[in-house]
């Protein structure tokens, strides 16, 4: 007996679900505006959310000028 394959959709469905799914982060930019950003960079450089924004105001936006200013 063959047991028939099941559908997986129309494939507009998943065209559709390609343009749904989030980009990728930039990861140039340190966005402290942004709550998901900010707790992802300071995951991401292993300090706090305070530590980061300081270095941010201190260094700007560009996380190699950020990773800098936190080694100092």
């Amino acid at each position: 007996m063959i047991k028939a394959q099941p559908r997986k959709g129309p494939c507009w469905l998943k065209r559709m679900e390609r343009k749904l799914k989030p980009k990728a982060e930039d990861t140039r930019t340190v966005d402290i505006d942004d709550a998901y950003t900010l707790d992802f960079w300071a995951k991401e450089f292993g300090v706090s959310k305070e530590k980061l924004m300081a270095a941010v105001f201190a260094a700007g936006t560009n996380a190699r000028d950020v990773k800098r200013e936190l080694k100092k």
